[in-house]
Order: C-alpha cells, then structure tokens, then sequence
C-alpha cells in the first residue's frame, strides 16, 4: 500500500473527518478543549517518534532506478511529517482553525506522496504544473508593473515567457485518483471550512448558530 495508504485514513482521522469529530467553535488557546480525540493524539505522538529510527536522512539513492521520483516522494514524506508535527502542537494549544488547515497541507502531500509511488510521469506532471504557475504569475507582475520595472528585469520575464509559451497541463488535487476516494473529498472539505475564505468557513470561524445569519 506504501507510505501514503496507510497514512490516508490516520490523515483524515486526525482532521475530524474520520471517527473524530471536531468542535464548531474554534479554540483559542489554553483550557480549550482538544480538537481531536485523545487516542488519535497519543498515536500521532507515537508514530513521530518512531519514525526517527528509520533515519531517512541517511537513504541513499544515486543510483536508484527512479532516484528522481523516490527522491521527490521522500522529500514529500518529510514534508508530510512536518506538517503533521506542527498539527500535533496546534492540537496541544486548542487551535481548531490553524489545526485543521494544516491537516489540510498534511492531506495534500500524502495525496502527492501516493502519485509519486505510483506514476512514473509525476514529476513530469509536476514540473507542467509549476511551469504554468509561473508563467500565469509572470504574466501579472508584468501586467500590474507595466512602464515600472527596470529593463533588464522586464528582458528576462519577457524571455521566460517566450520559452513557457507551450506551458500547459495544470494539476489539481482533486485529479487524483487514490484508492481512498475521501481523501480528496476531505481535503476539499477544509479547504471550504477552515483553509480558504468562504461563508461556510466565515460561520464555523464566528459562531454556531448565529442569530444574525437567520
């Protein structure tokens, strides 16, 4: 199943779409109530503390057949933990809001850490989609900086912008296709109620039951 399977399920646990069931009110710091249930905290606890004796750090792939894509689903897997570390301590201080965003950016990169265990062409799919992420962003700051910016600086977004002509192949998260289906339904899910601004994330962010929202 590799590295992202088995952390799908613990992923969308820990962000309260699993058997956990998050507050609607978010926390604002100490003597708030924790936002997930206490098993899944231990566990999580546990489970970055045992990571530590497989020393990542030291896997070596020079010579590995892949060694561009497993050295991507590594720096993924560590990215994933990291995120789940800062999760852990946004959990110990009761903070709903920022907690379930960064379960989010956890979810996000097991999603991306299945692809690159799985698809030969990922990188390729994601170099494709960086490509036209800059070339949209360079667009704009061209646009917005017209008869401001210095020569040299419009010379090379000019230049970039011949080369990345051909740019297209924008990838989304929501393209993924993973034998956990909810994982992506999950990661939509905060992203409406917590990451993004939104009116459902703007009710769940004041109040239940509001009475001006009647």
């Amino acid at each position: 199943m590799g590295a992202s399977g088995w952390l799908a399920t613990a992923t969308q646990a820990m962000s309260g779409q699993g058997r956990t069931r998050l507050r609607r009110r978010h926390g604002t710091g100490r003597g708030a109530a924790m936002p997930i249930r206490k098993v899944w905290r231990d566990w999580f606890g546990e489970f970055l503390r045992s990571i530590d004796s497989l020393e990542l750090d030291k896997v070596d792939l020079y010579d590995a057949e892949c060694a561009e894509r497993k050295s991507a689903a590594l720096t993924l897997l560590a990215r994933l933990l990291s995120e789940t570390q800062s999760a852990l301590v946004l959990v110990d201080a009761g903070r709903d809001l920022a907690f379930r965003s960064t379960c989010r950016s956890a979810i996000e990169c097991s999603l991306h850490l299945f692809l690159a265990e799985t698809e030969d062409g990922y990188i390729d799919l994601l170099r494709s989609d960086d490509e036209v992420s800059r070339r949209s962003r360079a667009k704009k700051f061209m646009a917005n900086g017209a008869g401001k910016l210095a020569k040299e600086a419009e010379k090379h977004l000019q230049e970039f912008l011949r080369r990345s002509a051909g740019a297209k192949g924008r990838f989304q998260i929501s393209d993924i296709q993973t034998p956990f289906p909810r994982q992506t339904h999950v990661y939509r899910e905060i992203s409406a109620d917590a990451a993004h601004v939104t009116w459902t994330s703007l009710v769940r962010h004041l109040h239940e039951n509001s009475a001006w929202l009647d």
